[in-house]
């Protein structure tokens, strides 16, 4: 993309330096605020109950104190998404109200443009609306930017075997990027109240994605690997890397040391949101938890498993009908293809049947696939995530290759000297490669195996 049309970011300057904790290891009794109360604090994530002592979730409380500028409990305004479908009369008030609210804020202005774009409203689950933008035929004629969200295997694996998390929404991150005046014409739309453009950057744009990943990089740049994960408009905060056997603070023996860590890191990435003038949901704000569901994982102390919602997702996914429905199901189990082993051999006569030359027959084989794919998905796979500290254990690959396929398992050596999985991988051979002779296909598959890790 042309350096004029993404002009580069400008670092916010600090009113301190964020690695100067104000926090103490005594901190001072919880007292509400006008922003800050108790039920405000009761849609907070601490859970499980009882993890915490009452002095670390009163260390905690006093961040979320000292940081209350940097969470929102009321947010303002919704990005957009696409797809037009009618406003019913019903909502039709309260879609204008939302409206005016948002030409009062300077997110919407007047536009005298020739170009019109579908909108609509849906209800959120908190029954607040939500104005969507078609920018379909936008996304066609936009050069497209070359940054793209972080690898998920990647960035969920960086966060395994910490002994807490936090995560933070951002609300109305996309509302602070303003959009170039000469652009703005391009996202006129039609409304009861006349001809209106967006102001800032609106969700559902081709480059709108890496736009805001690159901003909020930027903003905690500082933070991002070892305490913080910026997955777009998602911070997961990680916590240490060690729970030091669960050892107290010798200034507040009720404080364990990895939380006090814990909450100082919080703290700072917290300032520095706050600083940048954004903020995060308060409603959606996981504090401190144990385990922490992240882009369709959990992570944990102990490594990282498939989300109950993929899980579901996948078991609450009807018989397919289709090939179309078929590769949408092979691909849902592809996403997690890393918890899975022999998953080539096990979806081997699913991947058959998108086959353009065969004939659709759902029969036996085909739904003894399907349920035995949805049986191992459904399983609790935990994985471990791989050390590279000295002193850790071997790291060893296996490969094996079939005339379908090659599958791998990568594994590390845990304490007791037993290889534990970090992950399965596998390769598909195209029609040419599964001609090979067998020793061939050993060569191919620890080929590709090797290229795709």
């Amino acid at each position: 993309m042309p350096q004029d049309l993404n002009p580069p970011l400008e670092r916010p300057e600090l009113s301190r330096d964020p690695y100067e904790t104000p926090l103490s290891a005594n901190p001072p009794l919880f007292i509400e605020t006008l922003k800050v109360t108790e039920e405000r604090i009761s849609m907070i994530n601490f859970r499980p109950s009882g993890w915490l002592s009452e002095e670390e979730t009163n260390l905690l409380k006093n961040v979320i104190l000292l940081r209350e500028k940097a969470i929102e409990f009321s947010i303002s305004h919704e990005p957009w998404q696409k797809k037009p479908i009618p406003i019913p009369k019903s909502i039709l008030p309260q879609s204008i109200e939302l409206v005016r609210e948002r030409i009062h804020t300077g997110l919407y202005e007047r536009s005298t443009s020739i170009y019109k774009s579908p909108v609509f409203c849906v209800a959120k689950p908190n029954r607040k609306l939500r104005i969507v933008c078609d920018l379909q035929d936008l996304n066609q004629v936009t050069i497209k930017d070359a940054g793209l969200p972080p690898n998920v295997d990647e960035f969920v694996g960086s966060f395994s075997r910490r002994p807490c998390y936090g995560l933070g929404d951002i609300t109305g991150g996309y509302d602070e990027r303003e959009l170039d005046i000469n652009t703005r014409p391009l996202t006129t739309f039609e409304n009861p109240l006349g001809r209106l453009q967006l102001t800032r950057l609106p969700q559902g744009a081709t480059n709108t994605v890496a736009a805001y990943q690159a901003q909020m990089t930027w903003i905690l740049q500082e933070e991002i690997l070892e305490h913080l994960g910026i997955f777009i408009d998602y911070g997961g905060i990680k916590g240490p890397q060690s729970t030091y056997q669960h050892k107290n603070l010798k200034e507040n023996p009720l404080i364990r040391r990895f939380v006090c860590e814990y909450s100082v890191t919080l703290e700072r990435i917290l300032f520095r949101t706050e600083e940048a003038g954004l903020t995060i949901s308060g409603s959606k704000f996981a504090c401190c938890v144990p385990s922490l569901d992240i882009v369709w994982h959990v992570v944990f102390l102990g490594g990282r498993k498939i989300s109950k919602q993929k899980i579901n997702k996948r078991q609450n996914r009807p018989r397919p009908t289709t090939k179309k429905e078929v590769r949408g199901f092979l691909g849902l189990c592809a996403y997690v293809r890393i918890f899975i082993k022999c998953l080539s051999q096990v979806s081997a006569p699913l991947r058959r049947l998108t086959m353009e030359d065969l004939f659709w027959n759902w029969d036996e084989k085909f739904e003894e696939a399907f349920i035995k794919l949805g049986e191992i998905v459904g399983e609790e796979i935990t994985l471990k995530t791989l050390n590279y500290e000295k002193g850790s254990g071997k790291i060893k690959l296996a490969i094996d290759s079939s005339y379908i396929s090659a599958g791998s398992v990568l594994m590390q050596e845990d304490e007791n000297g037993k290889d534990r999985p970090v992950l399965y991988e596998l390769v598909t051979f195209s029609q040419l490669e599964s001609k090979y002779s067998q020793p061939k296909l050993e060569l191919c598959g620890v080929a590709r195996i090797l290229k795709k890790l």
